[in-house]
């Protein structure tokens, strides 16, 4: 039997603030509805990829607040970076990309990464944060003309 995840765009946050320190939910006053969110969700999300194993090429002890802080960073200067919820406010699916970094590939975009909880996997989250993030390069980054995804073998 298949059951279909119904995923809309108001699962997913975007854009992505963070936060210092942990367990921080910290509301936006001038973006009602808005947090700034510490990375304690995006930590979990890939430690539980990672003991699943071959959906990263790190291991969970290898998944950081660091590495988290920094990918986030990188994506969220010039890139992309959004993540799935479920109705609890538990992260199940994160997509980040960033610029490659020289002018001369500006319409660019790599290191592109997407991580689905296990007990999510195959219900469609992947395909639609993936698809939300090409939606959100379409409309609102028009210098961007590819978006590149490279798997390992």
């Amino acid at each position: 039997m298949h059951a279909e995840t119904t995923l809309t765009s108001a699962d997913l946050i975007w854009p992505l603030f963070i936060a210092e320190g942990q367990g921080v939910e910290e509301p936006i006053a001038s973006l009602p509805g808005v947090s700034r969110w510490s990375v304690d969700g995006i930590v979990a999300l890939y430690r539980a990829v990672g003991h699943a194993g071959g959906g990263l090429a790190r291991t969970p002890d290898e998944v950081t607040r660091d590495y988290v802080n920094d990918f986030l960073h990188a994506a969220l200067n010039g890139g992309v970076a959004l993540v799935a919820t479920d109705d609890g406010g538990n992260v199940i699916g994160e997509i980040h990309t960033r610029p490659l970094g020289p002018r001369a590939f500006a319409h660019v975009l790599g290191d592109l990464t997407i991580a689905i909880h296990p007990s999510w996997q195959g219900r469609g989250v992947g395909r639609r944060i993936f698809s939300h993030l090409l939606e959100v390069v379409e409309t609102g980054m028009p210098h961007v003309l590819r978006v590149e995804l490279k798997s390992r073998e």
